[in-house]
């Protein structure tokens, strides 16, 4: 049965170009290996940094700005610190658990996705962060969490 509705799917009106249209990629750091899956079809250009620790992408036609980098943890600090420092303005969720920190917010009608990832000897952060208009949420959320599990 489930067959016939992807079927049926893909013979409606415009199903097939929207698909094509939706575009992901991945982003692997030359220096650290943080790796991301991200949207092509949002994020179309990547600019990464000259020693290779990361890359931005945007801001595109929307206003969204997506980062992802790595960095070593000279500093000895849990992942949420390496995001936020002393406090990450506008914070309404935090992680922050030993392997992983998260922050998340607005600010000034932007909404920010702040995820890092240390490794299990506490050497070495992955991270990204994305940030949206709040007015387009209902795109971006869905992004941020494939963004958020395919961060390696």
């Amino acid at each position: 049965m489930k067959h016939w509705s992807a079927l049926l799917f893909a013979l409606l009106p415009g199903a097939a170009s929207a698909a094509a249209q939706e575009r992901w990629t991945a982003y692997v750091s030359s220096r650290f290996g943080t790796q991301i899956e991200h949207p092509a079809h949002l994020f179309d250009a990547e600019v990464e940094s000259a020693n290779g620790d990361g890359a931005t992408f945007g801001p595109n036609p929307h206003g969204a700005k997506l980062l992802a980098w790595g960095s070593h943890n000279t500093l000895q600090q849990t992942p949420h610190q390496n995001i936020c420092g002393d406090g990450c303005k506008g914070e309404t969720f935090a992680v922050r658990e030993r392997l992983v920190g998260i922050s998340s917010g607005v600010v000034d009608g932007t909404i920010y996705y702040s995820r890092c990832r240390m490794a299990a000897d506490g050497g070495l952060f992955r991270c990204f962060r994305i940030e949206y208009p709040a007015a387009r949420r209902a795109v971006y959320d869905a992004v941020t969490a494939r963004i958020g599990a395919s961060l390696r």
